[in-house]
């Protein structure tokens, strides 16, 4: 047994690197406290996020906080996070498996009223023109999934020389320009659509590359072309970009 600290001391006074906390209540504990059932009934929330991380969070929350809503598990995540990454205007909640643009939950639903199965997913929205850019692009998710972004390259070409082009990239799809003054018939090309793109990759032999296989329009029959950027760090943005937003087009079913 050791003597107790005097009850003016303040615990940055101490000195100490470990201290003990004893009960001393009149119960039959023997004097010491059972934390367990001291503790408040808690829900599980599981929160995925999509995204070039793929990122997974739980949450606990109190059953006795009645007021708490989906609302609050934004701010319940960026309190995780340490930051600013997510903002109510601009994400919706879905439950997992239900995540169609028609799905987005009520971000007033109260937390406790959530099904048994509190498996959520949180997306961006696509923005129309009465949110407020600056704001919504200060956020980096809702950025990639709505800023429409250009990369300049060359397509790379095994038996001739390499093209260049500007890739404009939007919600729907990747606008290719030739920016060779020498095209003949004009220097817009056929565009991808996001959709039609079923395979994408930054290329391992040249990691300023990214090898994309889509399908052309009314043509069941797929093809591949190779685009090298101007560094490793647009290339892989770019592949970032495209990926998440085949992954949203999927989950959102537009």
């Amino acid at each position: 047994d050791v003597p107790a600290f005097s009850k003016h001391l303040q615990i940055h006074t101490l000195g100490e690197k470990v201290v003990g906390l004893q009960y001393v209540g009149g119960d039959d504990t023997g004097g010491v406290m059972d934390f367990k059932n001291l503790a408040k009934p808690q829900l599980l929330i599981r929160i995925s996020i999509p995204g070039p991380n793929n990122e997974s969070h739980v949450l606990a929350i109190d059953k006795d906080a009645t007021a708490l809503t989906l609302r609050d598990l934004i701010s319940l995540l960026n309190k995780k996070k340490h930051s600013i990454h997510f903002h109510a205007q601009y994400f919706n909640f879905y439950f997992e498996g239900q995540t169609k643009a028609k799905d987005a939950l009520n971000l007033g639903k109260a937390i406790i009223d959530l099904e048994a199965n509190r498996q959520l997913v949180l997306l961006p929205k696509f923005l129309s023109q009465n949110d407020d850019i600056n704001e919504a692009y200060s956020l980096t998710l809702v950025r990639l999934a709505n800023e429409r972004r250009e990369y300049h390259s060359s397509k790379v070409r095994s038996a001739r020389k390499n093209k260049k082009r500007l890739l404009v990239v939007d919600r729907y799809r990747i606008v290719k320009k030739g920016l060779d003054e020498s095209i003949v018939g004009g220097n817009d090309h056929v565009p991808i659509d996001i959709i039609s793109i079923t395979d994408l990759k930054v290329n391992d032999k040249n990691t300023k590359q990214f090898i994309i296989e889509y399908r052309k329009p009314q043509n069941t029959a797929t093809t591949t072309q190779v685009y090298e950027l101007d560094n490793q760090q647009e290339c892989q943005h770019f592949v970032q970009k495209v990926k998440y937003l085949i992954t949203l087009r999927k989950l959102q079913g537009i």
